[in-house]
């Protein structure tokens, strides 16, 4: 009997060592990064549930995508939710002090394109041959390089002068854009308009996945409006560097200091001086996020894009929405030798921004079509826009352009210095 009760003592004991390290408080850390782009996300909603469902825990993760918990060893369910990204469940177990539990979130995207260069060939009263020289990326933002002729298509249409066109694919070739050590001046539109056209800050998610993928690149952020919350009509901070996380933090201060008119033209004139004579490697570039309406006027398009060309100054433009100006961003882009895009929602400019450091930096797969245009009517010359069609995983998605008739300026860069290749199907 006393052997026996011994033999319950120890066991006992035993057990109480062994047990005591599930009842006793540790802390553990859950770190949420960006899935695609590798970084920290700030302001992720993290709550710490029970096997039961039950909210056990919750706090938003800082600056460097750290959210600190206390709990004991044992199993949790982690629910993540963020602003552009997809809701995540996870299930982990905490089984030491001090734990680092690393998740990631997916942006919310969708595949989008750009357009590189827009020419006429040649054109009639009535009709018009033209070429266009565009890229498209699927949804993580990686340049797509198989589409063929029965993916890509213009759908004939009415326009709004009331005139029917008719157009057909003469051919697709698949080319190559070359890209390489870059300096790029970042100029985001703060002002009042921005509020409605990029509602959800996109344009703050879609520049972080640029700065995340900068490396060892260079860039410099800015900002401009007139008479609205940031310091000046076009404010920069910081230095050009290649550690584009350190700019994070004045993104997401950007979110609330929207407001004021939009001197577009003297933020793209001022920070090609400023990339030209500051930026300290490679091409020189300037990467425009507007809605291509200037209230400024102490420049014009035409000095923006004579200067950008005497300085030897690429400026990409990006716009989002019903209300961009088409015509101006093209001018810009197409007169520099940059890439126009409009992206038709929130989530293809994420995916446009990851697109453009990609073929900034390393180059990659492009595509140059040509398409022949009927009109009914003597409506040339003029212009037109529209949007090249592309099927892609069963949906369609829509890469808007603009052309004039005659061309504005006909872009360089980008084109291949080699024999492009025929896509078949």
């Amino acid at each position: 009997m006393q052997k026996a009760l011994k033999i319950l003592i120890f066991l006992l004991i035993v057990f109480s060592f062994s047990s005591c390290k599930y009842f006793k408080k540790y802390t553990f850390t859950v770190v949420v990064k960006d899935e695609y782009g590798e970084f920290p996300i700030r302001g992720v909603t993290v709550q710490i549930k029970n096997r039961s469902g039950d909210i056990i825990g919750e706090a938003e993760t800082n600056n460097l995508g750290f959210a600190i918990f206390e709990g004991s060893y044992g199993t949790y369910f982690i629910h993540l939710e963020a602003e552009g990204y997809l809701p995540s469940d996870e299930k982990v177990k905490i089984v030491q002090e001090e734990q680092e539990v690393n998740l990631v979130l997916t942006p919310l995207t969708q595949p989008a394109g750009g357009i590189i260069n827009a020419r006429v060939l040649n054109y009639t009263s009535n009709s018009a041959t033209f070429e266009l020289t565009f890229f498209f990326a699927g949804y993580t933002g990686t340049l797509e390089d198989n589409l063929t002729t029965s993916d890509v298509r213009i759908d004939d249409a009415y326009f709004p002068s009331g005139h029917y066109y008719d157009f057909t694919m003469q051919s697709l070739d698949k080319d190559y854009y070359y890209g390489g050590n870059y300096s790029v001046a970042v100029a985001i539109d703060q002002s009042g308009s921005i509020a409605s056209t990029d509602p959800s800050d996109s344009r703050i998610i879609g520049a972080k996945m640029f700065f995340a993928n900068l490396s060892p690149n260079y860039a410099r952020l800015f900002a401009f409006a007139s008479g609205g919350q940031i310091p000046y009509d076009v404010t920069y901070w910081g230095d050009y560097t290649s550690y584009g996380f350190g700019y994070f933090d004045i993104l997401d201060m950007l979110k609330d200091m929207e407001g004021g008119g939009t001197p577009l033209y003297k933020a793209a004139y001022l920070t090609t001086n400023d990339v030209y004579e500051e930026g300290p490697v490679g091409y020189k570039y300037v990467l425009l996020f507007t809605d291509g309406e200037d209230t400024d006027g102490s420049y014009t398009i035409d000095d923006v894009i004579d200067n950008a060309n005497d300085k030897g100054v690429t400026i990409h433009t990006v716009g989002l929405g019903p209300g961009t100006n088409l015509e101006v961003l093209a001018k810009m882009a197409y007169g520099t030798g940059g890439f126009l895009i409009k992206s038709a929602n929130q989530y293809q400019l994420v995916t446009v921004f990851r697109a453009l450091s990609i073929l900034m930096a390393n180059g990659g797969t492009i595509y140059k079509g040509q398409w022949h245009v009927d009109v009914d009517g003597d409506v040339f010359p003029g212009w037109f826009e529209t949007s090249i069609d592309v099927d892609y995983n069963g949906f369609t998605f829509y890469i808007p352009f603009h052309v004039d008739v005659p061309n504005y300026k006909l872009a360089t860069k980008g084109e291949s210095k080699f024999q492009s290749t025929p896509v078949k199907d």
